[in-house]
């Protein structure tokens, strides 16, 4: 993750908006971000944390967080974060809230959003949380890339499960948590074993012995069907040659029936082919010449009808001509007029021109004698507002001179706040003291309580004596330890002289002789009373050890009042000179230093002073736009009469123009006719010259259209006579020639020709049906000589033919019975071949299924319990450990190393105690910072590895102040030489020196007015 840039605006002490823009942070490559405690600086993690998991360190759902998160004096929140994440894309994650409008102390619940930049716009995501975009949790986040105040060390004090469950989410260890994997492939290879055993249940009657009979068993039925095929093919051959001769003497009747038949249609066929013939010849030299006749005759009947159309079109033709030239000559002579209807046309024209400019000529002047009369006023506008502003600026002037010193003012403001201030802390001051003073009282009382219920009458009421008292009891519990056991043991001795007779032996030393036998009374009740004492004294002790705990407690507390009172009255002292020697720094003899009132009076009537004095230049400044508006005014009327007395002169100059140009008419004459008039005599005149230009064209286009019509028509007409003489010509010379053939031919009239020639008859189809028939006549004869050379000799007889079918018959049907009774046992041999074959491929699975349970088995066993993944962790923290040890090496100058034991928990070898190992708890504050910021970028640099990004970004919040100045400089030579690495890496501290050694760092301020503000080093 490499962040772009973070807007915050009312979160914690950020009150108005401010924008980090990290590009040039991140070109240094090592940046820092330094200030004052509570300057806001941390507050930047919190807000990107709350950003991308709505997750704070500070704070949670149950502190009221997003009340106690809003600035104070801001009704709005918003954080905007963006950053380029490892997958090369671009990310914005953003955050707005508001408080309530009429409940200061209800802020409404933030609305979070996500975006990803698709190169055009920000397209929303479904999920607001970061975690599926970073693939960090949010606890990891904060272990890995930033890192808030008081949790650097926490990845080196973590326990092991805690560790294992980080690395595991960080690297995606789930990936390797095969045991359900594992389980679910047994239990489904148990299943598939338990079904293939089943499935071999029913391959216990396939056998290879059997197979082996059967193979023997389908060989003598091959041999023996064999055997009957052979007699089979003999019959069919015998039977062959009769069905051959009964088929032959079947064919002779059947081809001597069909041959009779032809014969009888040949003399039909004969009287056809004659026709053809005839038809053929008809065709040949009369249908030619037949055809052309009639197209002759229908020609020249034709060309009659065309002939009286046309003389009857020519007459009417002749007609319309005289009656058009008639027109035309009459027309020509208004056409030779026109020029003078023009004339008078244009006159009129003019005539309108002239009575339009004296209309506007006379507008004109009436127009010249309103302006001058606006440039008057406008002047005198002009001189008025001129006045108003010198007179304005008099009185702005004296206004000015009123006005008190306002630093002066302001100064003695400041003095009497800060007065009030002093004198506030001084009263909170004196109620604290007067507080812990009561508070140290109720602790004495409770110490005086305490001793007087220890029983502690006619000694000192001292720790020390509560402490002897206490040591007093313990040594009686020890006496009164020592008398019991004591009266124990002569219980125990009691019981042995009770059981010791003369002439027995003893249970404890074997004698039988018992001279002076021990005599014990009142030994059970001695050890009674002795117990109910060590009771006694025990209850007593702990009493007085319970009162002595509780002793130490009021002591820790009194001591604690005390100096809270010591350091309360330090205060109270020091904010008594601090407001003596603020009244003594008071120095405006014009003020009373006991009459603050009189200041804001004072800056009352400043302000109204103030208020006044802006009225006054608010006047000015119109006055002013009034003044340029007035004179704008007055220049734009007067050039407006000036360019209306221009266009009068070109007006009354085109007036004398227009006159002098009439040609036909007079202006007496047009003075008397409106404009309307005029414009409907042009109108008239425009109308008449176009009816005659129009008519004279008119009829000089249809003269000429007419006169072209004759010389067509008269030309048709000729051309028609000419064609009919040619076609009787023609007519009469095909007749002679139909004439002479028909005198050649057999025919005698022509009207035969023409009957024949009408036949529905289709030549070629004819002709090829006449040939066919023949054909196939000399075919059938030649068929029939040949049949009759086949059987001459032959004869066939019914009763052999039928006794070869039934011999035949049966042997077929013993064919069939053996091949039926064959294929079956072929087939269920091949049937159990294949069980065979399925049999032993079933035995092959369920041995590899048999071997797969045994692996998979111990696979499960390997995962169960998360082993394996426990087993990944523990390599990845070998990993991480090795590489921190790199960074750790050097910061403890060669002097430490981290190390992990079979617990997986992090201890130290130390080089200057003979490489001995020990805890890493043991270490010091400074070491423990090196060793958990070692571990931290060797984290960092795995998680960036782990998302192949190229390049990633670090912030460590804190542990600076932790360290020496030799260790501050390892640690800092550490932190430069990760640019090498292509890491971004930042630093909030208030460490001051750090500040020297960083190039590029933001400075966070804290401004009680305006709330937290951000700047660049760049920009101070």
């Amino acid at each position: 993750m490499i962040p772009i840039s973070l807007t915050i605006k009312g979160l914690f002490s950020y009150q108005k908006e401010q924008t980090i823009n990290f590009d040039r942070l991140i070109e240094g490559q090592l940046f820092g971000i330094f200030g004052t405690v509570g300057s806001g600086k941390s507050s930047i993690l919190e807000a990107i944390s709350f950003a991308l998991y709505g997750e704070t360190e500070r704070l949670n759902t149950r502190d009221d967080r997003n009340y106690n998160m809003m600035n104070l004096k801001s009704d709005e929140l918003l954080i905007d974060f963006v950053f380029d994440n490892f997958d090369e894309k671009r990310y914005r994650f953003v955050v707005k809230g508001k408080r309530h409008g009429k409940k200061f102390d209800k802020v409404n619940t933030f609305d979070r959003a996500a975006y990803v930049w698709t190169g055009e716009v920000w397209q929303p995501l479904a999920q607001v949380n970061a975690e599926h975009v970073l693939r960090l949790s949010y606890d990891n986040f904060r272990r890995t890339i930033i890192i808030p105040q008081g949790k650097f060390q926490e990845f080196l004090q973590l326990t092991d499960k805690s560790r294992t469950d980080m690395l595991r989410d960080i690297f995606q260890l789930d990936k390797y948590e095969f045991f359900h994997q594992a389980a679910s492939l047994e239990k489904k290879n148990n299943a598939s074993l338990q079904l293939l055993q089943g499935k071999l249940s029913s391959f216990d009657s396939v056998t290879a012995e059997g197979i082996t009979m059967g193979e023997e068993h389908l060989r003598l039925l091959q041999t023996k069907l064999d055997e009957l095929k052979t007699s089979l093919s003999t019959h069919e051959s015998k039977l062959k040659e009769q069905e051959t001769l009964k088929q032959l003497f079947r064919e002779l009747a059947d081809t001597e029936e069909v041959y009779r038949d032809m014969e009888a249609k040949s003399i039909e066929y004969n009287r056809q082919k004659d026709k053809l013939a005839d038809y053929e010849y008809c065709e040949r030299y009369f249908k030619a010449d037949l055809m052309r006749m009639d197209e002759l005759v229908h020609g020249i009947n034709k060309r009659k009808e065309s002939l009286l159309e046309y003389e009857h079109k020519l007459k009417i033709c002749d007609t319309q001509l005289m009656e058009l030239q008639q027109e035309f000559v009459t027309l020509s002579t208004k056409y030779h007029n026109l020029d003078k209807l023009k004339d008078k046309r244009s006159d009129y024209e003019k005539g309108i021109s002239i009575t339009e400019i004296t209309e506007a000529l006379a507008k004109l002047n009436d127009r010249i004698k309103k302006g001058k009369h606006f440039v008057n006023t406008a002047q005198k506008e002009k001189l008025n507002y001129e006045k108003t502003i010198f007179q304005l600026r008099e009185r702005l002037k004296n206004k000015r001179v009123e006005k008190p010193d306002v630093s002066q003012l302001a100064d003695v403001k400041t003095w009497f706040q800060r007065r009030e201030h002093l004198e506030k802390n001084k009263e909170e001051q004196t109620r604290d003291l007067d507080r812990l003073t009561e508070e140290i009282k109720v602790t004495d009382i409770a110490i005086n309580e305490l001793f007087s219920s220890a029983d502690l009458s006619g000694e000192a009421w001292s720790k020390e004596g509560l402490q002897e008292k206490i040591a007093g009891f313990e040594k009686q519990l020890e006496e009164k330890t020592t008398v019991i056991t004591h009266l124990q043991l002569q219980m125990k001795l009691s019981d042995f002289t009770a059981a010791l007779h003369r002439g027995e032996a003893c249970p404890l030393c074997g004698a039988v002789d018992h001279p002076n036998i021990l005599r014990l009374d009142n030994v059970q009740s001695q050890l009674v009373a002795a117990d109910q004492e060590f009771d006694d004294l025990k209850m007593i002790l702990q009493k007085s050890l319970s009162n002595a705990r509780e002793f130490d407690v009021l002591e820790i507390k009194k001591t604690d009042l005390l100096k809270r009172q010591q350091e309360a009255q330090e205060k109270q002292d020091a904010t008594s000179i601090h407001l003596q020697e603020h009244l003594d720094a008071f120095v405006w003899s014009a003020y009373d230093k006991h009459d603050a009132a009189s200041v804001d009076r004072q800056l009352e009537a400043y302000k109204r002073l103030d208020v006044e004095i802006t009225a006054i230049e608010q006047e000015i400044n119109e006055s002013e736009v009034a003044l340029k508006k007035a004179e704008a005014d007055r220049d734009a009327y007067d050039a407006a009469v000036k360019k209306i007395e221009h266009e009068h002169q070109a007006k009354s100059g085109s007036l004398e123009l227009l006159v002098k140009q009439l040609k036909l008419l007079k202006l007496e004459d047009l003075a008397n006719s409106s404009i309307v008039d005029m414009e409907q005599k042009i109108t008239d005149i425009h109308a008449e010259i176009d009816g005659i230009i129009e008519r004279h064209e008119f009829l000089q286009r249809q003269l000429q259209e007419q006169q072209q019509l004759k010389v067509t028509f008269e030309t048709r007409l000729s051309n028609v006579v000419d064609n009919m003489e040619a076609e009787k010509e023609r007519l009469d010379f095909v007749q002679e020639k139909v004439e002479s053939n028909l005198y050649n031919s057999k025919f005698t009239y022509i009207e035969e020709v023409k009957t024949l020639l009408g036949s529905d008859i289709v030549t070629d189809d004819l002709r090829k049906n006449i040939e066919r028939f023949f054909q196939q006549l000399f075919n059938l004869k030649e068929q029939l000589h040949k049949l009759q050379t086949q059987v001459e000799g032959k004869s066939f007889d019914q009763e052999k033919f039928s006794a070869y079918e039934e011999a035949l018959d049966a042997v077929k049907k013993e064919v069939v019975a053996v091949h039926e009774r064959y294929v079956a046992d072929r087939a269920n041999q091949e049937r159990l071949l294949k069980l065979l074959t399925e049999k032993q491929s079933l035995q092959k699975d369920l041995q590899k299924l048999q071997e797969r349970a045994e692996s998979l088995h111990i696979l499960k066993n390997l995962f169960k319990g998360s082993a394996f993944v426990s087993y990944l962790s523990s390599v990845y923290l070998q990993q991480l450990c090795d590489a921190a040890n790199k960074r750790f090496y050097q910061l403890t100058q060669q002097q430490l190393k981290l190390e992990i034991n079979e617990r997986n928990e992090f201890q130290v070898r130390d080089y200057l105690n003979d490489g001995k190992v020990r805890l890493a708890k043991t270490l010091s504050g400074g070491q423990i910072f090196q060793a958990s910021l070692s571990l931290a970028l060797a984290l960092a640099e795995s998680v960036q590895q782990q998302h192949k990004s190229k390049q990633n970004f670090f912030f460590l919040d804190e542990g600076f102040g932790s360290l020496d100045s030799a260790s501050l400089s390892i640690a800092f030579d550490t932190l430069k030489s990760l640019r090498k690495e292509n890491r971004v890496v930042g630093i909030i501290s208030h460490v001051e020196d750090l500040q020297q050694e960083i190039d590029v760092f933001l400075k966070v301020e804290n401004n009680p007015f305006t709330g937290t503000q951000i700047k660049g080093n760049w920009e101070l």
